[in-house]
């Protein structure tokens, strides 16, 4: 009786470690051309996927993520939707990197972070990166709705220190000739 009990519980644990090792994670390996229309729809995870595959190591000049950064979760934060009004889904990335020894050669906090937007657009089979705009501090992404990204940033108060700007405020941005642009 113990021989058999002892056979049943491998079996069990070998079924169970199986599913474990062939489990795909089918957000980042499900290349997502809806099969009716043939046009490509990023998630989320492919645009970080594409981030820390083909950009993280040409922009982040040696700095690690900013996983404390309270703007942006882990260092990033996505968002999806339609910027250049094709009817297709694009995203813009904002990223976060811890400075270096190298950032602050004037000592103090200046520098509390080295942030940017990366705007990928979608051409019908993938993302293209079409611009980094390192210009926008402090800006925490929100949405991209009717061709705008909706965001707010951190504008500093007279009495405020160079590290830490008090003032939240909310903004549009708009691609236009390939560059991104504070709408007024």
């Amino acid at each position: 009786m113990k021989t058999i009990k002892t056979i049943f519980i491998t079996v069990i644990f070998i079924f169970v470690l199986s599913s474990c090792f062939n489990h795909k994670d089918k957000s980042v390996t499900n290349n997502n051309i809806d099969n009716n229309s043939q046009i490509y729809k990023p998630t989320k995870a492919q645009v970080r996927q594409k981030f820390l595959s083909e950009d993280f190591n040409n922009i982040s000049g040696g700095r690690n993520l900013n996983l404390f950064n309270t703007y942006k979760d882990s260092g990033l934060v996505i968002i999806l939707g339609d910027l250049n009004n094709d009817n297709l889904i694009d995203a813009v990335l904002g990223y976060s990197f811890e400075p270096n020894e190298n950032d602050n050669v004037g000592g103090g906090n200046a520098i509390g972070d080295i942030s940017g937007l990366i705007v990928y657009l979608n051409d019908g089979k993938g993302l293209n990166r079409l611009l980094i705009n390192e210009d926008l501090e402090y800006t925490r992404l929100i949405s991209i709705k009717n061709n705008t990204i909706n965001a707010m940033v951190l504008d500093y108060a007279p009495d405020d220190a160079r590290c830490c700007p008090s003032i939240e405020k909310h903004i549009k941005i708009a691609l236009k000739t390939n560059k991104l642009v504070v709408i007024k």
